[in-house]
């Protein structure tokens, strides 16, 4: 038997004599003829197969009517039993193959989201994040909210001295101006009478032979002194404003100087009390220093006077540099531990004496990092003032050279001293505050949490002042 006979050999089924069709579906076969059973795979079948498209012909890509579609062979036998089911891969679809959409996912190598996306990108997604965008610590003010590294405090330092200029460099320059005048008014009889005792002994008017005497009277040196004081309660008072604003300026806060001087006004006795404090604690230990070197020289001379003279020396030399070597170390041991006060009474509202043992407590075990940031911030600070020093005192010798014997000269040179000296200290003092005050506050991140407090009141926008410092605070 032929594969032409196969294809005819079924018995006639209804659809009259333009072809057959199945019941209700109006479908004939192509042609006009009369096939003698339905086509092959379609057997028991009421009407075309679900997707099969229109009348005027099959679906596009399957073969020509007259016979299967390739690579499939005749129904098993003539008039046999149909097949139950249309072959593999020609039934109606289930659904969309495999990888094409639906629910059984995108096609493969398309992206579809199963989370936030990555850090960076926007829509609703970014909207889980914190403002710092990508999981990242909030920045609100000068510094992230976490615990600081080396170049967060320098870094910070500088930024709130450029975002700031106002309560940074313009503050501290009026409150050392002031300071530099009232000292230089002080110190003015003090130069007057030592410059008066230079100008005798160049003319001759005192005699080396003339018993010696003081170049200046005591009061004038009294004065002198008196100046050193004001200074020193400039940089204190000046420092403790300061510290008020980088607290502030961690938050994003930008304080005006009225409510930086608002902040500070209450705390102005403590502040002082605590710098006379700490003035104390290093004059004592510049007298452990002093004392164990006499020691050292007196050992060497008594040493040397009992008859032993090369061993004495060799005491003396020993003693006066181990003394100098251990007082040294003990006072850099103790100034770092309590570097931290001042920050403490301005932000936490407490008193010196608490101040100076929180400041123990919150720098044990780390002092040697406390020790290198201290030190390296002294030595940025003592450069630039001593550029600003070199570059800004040669304008005092413009007045002197132009007045020659004149009077005014000196006047003029102290006043442009007056100028380069308030100009200096503006520009150290804010620059070593800040890194004082992000240094207490990146140890209270690292030992109580601080950053998580900051945190939340910063993402809630919440209006706080220096109390939000306050260990007892709450968050």
């Amino acid at each position: 038997m032929s594969h032409e006979d196969d294809r005819r050999g079924g018995p006639e089924e209804p659809g009259g004599p333009g072809g057959w069709s199945a019941p209700g579906s109006g479908w004939s076969a192509p042609g006009g003829g009369n096939p003698q059973g339905p086509p092959p795979g379609h057997g028991g079948q009421q009407g075309p197969p679900p997707g099969y498209g229109p009348p005027q012909g099959p679906p596009p890509g399957y073969g020509p009517p007259q016979g299967p579609p390739p690579g499939y062979g005749p129904p098993p036998g003539q008039g046999g039993q149909p097949p139950q089911g249309p072959p593999p891969g020609y039934g109606p679809p289930q659904g969309p193959p495999p990888g094409y959409g639906g629910e059984q996912g995108p096609p493969p190598g398309h992206w579809a989201p199963q989370g936030p996306p990555p850090p960076g990108y926007g829509g609703a997604y970014g909207q889980q994040y914190p403002q710092g965008g990508g999981g990242q610590p909030l920045k609100p003010g000068v510094v992230p909210l976490r615990p600081l590294g080396l170049g967060d405090i320098l870094n910070g330092a500088f930024t709130l001295i450029r975002n700031h200029p106002a309560t940074t460099l313009g503050l501290a320059f009026v409150v050392m101006g002031i300071a530099a005048i009232i000292s230089t008014l002080l110190s003015s009889g003090f130069l007057a009478e030592y410059e008066r005792s230079i100008e005798q002994m160049a003319t001759g008017q005192i005699s080396p032979d003339d018993p010696p005497e003081m170049p200046f009277t005591p009061g004038s040196f009294a004065l002198v002194m008196l100046g050193g004081v004001v200074s020193y309660l400039a940089v204190t008072i000046l420092t403790a404003l300061l510290t008020s604003v980088v607290g502030m300026a961690v938050l994003g806060h930008r304080y005006t100087v009225a409510q930086t001087w608002a902040v500070v006004r209450g705390r102005i006795g403590a502040v002082i009390g605590l710098s006379i404090v700490q003035y104390l604690i290093h004059i004592a230990l510049a007298m452990v220093m002093l004392v164990v070197t006499v020691l050292g020289v007196m050992l060497g001379v008594f040493l040397g006077v009992t008859g032993n003279e090369m061993a004495g020396g060799l005491v003396a030399v020993v003693t006066v540099l181990l003394g100098l070597a251990g007082g040294f170390a003990l006072f850099v041991w103790i100034s770092v531990r309590i570097f931290l006060a001042m920050p403490i009474v301005v932000l936490e509202r407490i008193g010196p004496m608490s101040a100076l043992a929180r400041s123990w407590r919150l720098t044990q075990g780390n002092w040697w990092r406390m020790f290198g940031i201290v030190l390296l911030t002294m030595i940025i600070v003592l450069a630039v003032a001593l550029v600003l020093s070199i570059a800004l005192g040669l304008l005092t010798l413009i007045p002197t050279l132009a007045a020659g014997d004149a009077d005014w000269g000196m006047t003029a040179a102290n006043a442009v001293g007056v100028l380069v000296e308030a100009i200096t200290y503006s520009i150290t003092t804010p620059f070593l505050a800040a890194v004082t005050t992000l240094l207490y506050i990146d140890l209270r991140m690292r030992r109580e949490g601080l950053d998580l407090r900051l945190h939340r009141v910063a993402q809630q926008g919440t209006a706080v002042g220096p109390e939000i410092y306050r260990p007892e605070q709450p968050a």
